[in-house]
């Protein structure tokens, strides 16, 4: 890999409490990338052009996907310098998103009946069609979630336990997803409005009640005109990370919120990753 000064894209997906980040890194000027591992001290290119590496558990196994020739891609697996392909459902393309500690894989695959992307579950080798939509991620007790497509023909924020899909709750809109999952069976993402279809980052509880994490905005950011349009990531501490915009300039920010009480009762955290500033804020829910 080049110099930081040298690399034109240097995007990193997630970082483990190992330190260790993954994501992708361009290795020349043409445009080519590869799947890239930092430990805090240098960047590893994982292998293969045109790669990419999408999450990584605690025990440094990396997934993503690997171009095999031509167009097409097919999920991988990463153990140190040894890849594994784990193949798709049919067709020639397929994406990991998430692992646990256990090395169960999510992701989508495509399928060669139907040409349509298929949420998968590989535990080793072996693909398990969830169903039409997407896979994001996986907690330790083997949940996973993402969306998948209702018998109406919309997508909408999924939980599968198991193969068994339990589609989630709107804010009142038709399409919503779920990005991340953590160990209390706390979902994140984004659903939509019923007055204007907007999307509004969405908090879902173990019971399944949904919250819209807007609520947790004090007067003084919502009359400055940021909206929390999703959420990406939540860890077993309630912190969660996810992208804001500003209605009145057009300006978006990503964003770190903490539903855990800090350092009062009933007062929450929100960082506007860039702004250079914290924002206290008040909710009268709490997380159980």
């Amino acid at each position: 890999l080049r110099s930081v000064l040298d690399i034109m894209i240097c995007l990193a997906e997630r970082v483990k409490s190992t330190g260790q980040i993954v994501g992708l890194s361009s290795t020349t000027f043409d445009g080519s990338s590869a799947a890239t591992l930092w430990n805090g001290t240098g960047a590893s290119n994982l292998g293969g052009d045109f790669s990419k590496a999408n999450a990584i558990n605690a025990t440094g196994q990396v997934v993503g996907y690997k171009t095999i020739s031509g167009n097409s891609y097919h999920a991988t697996l990463w153990n140190g310098a040894i890849a594994t392909d784990l193949g798709t459902l049919g067709d020639t393309h397929s994406e990991a998103r998430g692992i646990n500690d256990s090395g169960q894989v999510v992701g989508t695959s495509l399928t060669a009946s139907n040409d349509e992307h298929h949420a998968t579950l590989w535990n080793g080798t072996t693909a398990t069609d969830l169903g039409y939509g997407q896979a994001f991620a996986i907690n330790e007790s083997g949940q996973v979630v993402g969306y998948s497509r209702t018998k109406d023909g919309f997508e909408l924020a999924t939980i599968w336990n198991s193969s068994t899909p339990t589609v989630l709750d709107t804010l009142g809109g038709r399409s919503s997803l779920a990005s991340s999952i953590n160990e209390l069976g706390q979902v994140v993402g984004y659903s939509s409005l019923t007055i204007n279809g907007l999307n509004h980052a969405t908090l879902w509880s173990s019971d399944g009640s949904v919250i819209d994490l807007n609520t947790f905005l004090d007067s003084g950011t919502v009359s400055a005109g940021w909206v929390l349009i999703d959420a990406s990531g939540i860890n077993d501490s309630g912190w969660i990370t996810g992208n804001t915009y500003n209605r009145l300039t057009g300006v978006g920010h990503a964003y770190l919120l903490s539903l855990a009480p800090v350092p009062e009762p009933e007062t929450y955290v929100l960082m506007l990753i860039g702004l250079g500033f914290i924002r206290f804020i008040t909710s009268r829910y709490k997380l159980g």
